[in-house]
C-alpha cells in the first residue's frame, strides 16, 4: 500500500526521474485482476495518455499523481507498486505499462487491490470519493493538522468508535 510518508518521497523521486519525458507506448490491463479499479476502458487508457508529457508527480495523501502538461492526471493508489526499469520481460504481469522516449518503462502492478485513474482533478473528485477526500484533507505532516482537527474529522469526539475504526472508514 502506498502509505502518505512513501507517496511524499515518491513524488519527490518522480518529479525529478520523469519530469519533461512522453509517453510512447501504452498497455492497459494485459494482466487483468480483479480487484484494479480503473476508471477508463483499457483501449481508452492507452489512447488518452499516449503522447502525454509529464509535468510534475505529486503526492495527496496516498495518491500518488502524475500530472501532464495539459492539466489531465493519472493517478494510482491502494496497494500498488511502481517499477520503474530499461527492459521489460513479456512475463511481468502488470496493470498499466508506461514507455517513455527514453527508452524507460513504468510498471504500475496491483497486488491485492488498487485504482488507477485518469481524467481532470474536478472530474476525478466528482466521480471518486476518496480521491476527494485526499486532495481536500490536511497533511497530517503540515502545521494546519491539529488535534481538533483530527477529533472533527473522525468524529470520535461524538462518541462514536474507536480511533482504529475511524481511520478505517470514511
Amino acid at each position: 500500500m502506498i502509505e502518505l510518508p512513501e507517496s511524499k518521497v515518491l513524488a519527490k523521486l518522480g518529479t525529478k526521474l520523469f519530469k519533461g519525458l512522453e509517453i510512447v507506448d501504452v498497455k492497459a490491463l494485459s494482466s487483468t485482476h480483479k480487484f484494479c479499479w480503473m476508471n477508463e476502458k483499457p483501449e481508452v487508457m492507452e489512447e488518452s495518455l499516449l503522447h502525454k508529457k509529464i509535468k510534475a508527480v505529486k503526492s495527496s495523501a496516498h495518491y500518488l499523481r502524475f500530472i501532464f502538461e495539459d492539466d489531465f492526471e493519472l493517478a494510482c493508489a491502494e496497494d500498488v507498486t511502481l517499477n520503474y526499469q530499461k527492459e521489460v520481460n513479456d512475463k511481468d504481469k502488470h496493470q498499466l505499462l508506461l514507455t517513455f522516449d527514453n527508452g524507460y518503462s513504468l510498471l504500475f502492478k496491483v497486488k491485492l487491490y488498487g485504482f488507477i485513474v485518469y481524467g481532470e482533478e474536478a472530474q476525478l473528485k466528482e466521480s471518486m470519493q476518496y480521491y476527494k477526500v485526499a486532495l481536500e484533507s490536511i497533511d497530517p505532516l503540515s502545521k494546519d493538522f491539529s488535534y481538533d482537527y483530527f477529533l472533527d474529522v473522525t468524529e470520535i469526539n461524538l462518541g462514536k468508535g474507536s480511533v482504529k475504526q475511524a481511520l478505517a472508514t470514511n
